[in-house]
């Protein structure tokens, strides 16, 4: 079966994305398939300041160069853009034809993801192919309480 032959990692350099980048590239070497590394430059200044979005695309470039190294083995190719990021990640996910996207999310809740939103969130709900969205874990983060209705009915009731 040929599953998820390209695979887009949009990345924003941080360990939300490294824990991401582990599965796409295991997930890459499972299908044999090719894993591109996306960057998005999410300024909308930069295109109007052309020697600043040089400068920014270089250093991205730069910093790709070493996520790449971590691709032994894996046919693995890197791009940086500018825009918007969901929508730019959504065009470029399209315009390459990919099988799936992986991507890591920081998590944000309440205002703070309420005010900004979640790149992953509008992700998912514009991409054309499925979204794989990684949250790292935290070795001090207490395991998931068991969901209740609002009554809980005493012992001597069950």
């Amino acid at each position: 079966m040929e599953l998820f032959k390209r695979i887009v990692h949009p990345t924003d350099f941080s360990s939300a994305s490294d824990a991401a980048l582990e599965l796409a590239l295991t997930l890459t070497n499972e299908y044999d398939g090719e894993l591109i590394l996306l960057h998005v430059l999410d300024d909308p200044h930069l295109s109007e300041e052309e020697d600043r979005c040089t400068a920014a695309k270089k250093q991205a470039m730069a910093r790709l160069e070493e996520l790449q190294r971590r691709c032994d083995g894996v046919r693995c190719r890197f791009a940086v853009e500018v825009g918007p990021a969901a929508q730019t990640i959504v065009w470029y996910a399209w315009t390459e034809n990919a099988d799936l996207i992986v991507m890591g999310t920081h998590g944000a809740t309440g205002l703070k993801h309420t005010y900004i939103g979640s790149v992953a969130e509008k992700v998912i709900r514009r991409a054309r192919c499925p979204v794989l969205v990684i949250r790292p874990s935290s070795p001090n983060e207490p395991p998931p309480e068991r969901p209740e209705f609002g009554y809980t009915y005493p012992e001597w009731f069950m």
